[in-house]
């Protein structure tokens, strides 16, 4: 597999390799992971992880607001 420079690049990348499963961790929104689907067609299994919690430790500006909130608009983006 190619060097990927940018993560931007990599649902392309995965689609010219034929990979079919992957993970990401730190979905938040799932904005992300909608637009790697969108392009990543050979995908047949992508985890989502996330905590959507807050983190005691974690200094994140996704570490603040409304978790449940983030969880379902994820779950609403990705819904087939």
């Amino acid at each position: 597999i190619s060097k990927v420079i940018n993560r931007d690049l990599l649902p392309g990348l995965l689609e010219k390799e034929s990979a079919t499963t992957g993970a990401e961790i730190g979905v938040n929104q799932g904005i992300y992971a909608y637009r790697a689907l969108s392009e990543w067609n050979k995908c047949q299994k992508y985890i989502l992880i996330d905590a959507w919690r807050h983190l005691e430790n974690y200094k994140d500006d996704a570490n603040v607001g409304s978790f449940s909130k983030r969880y379902k608009e994820t779950m609403h983006r990705l819904s087939p």
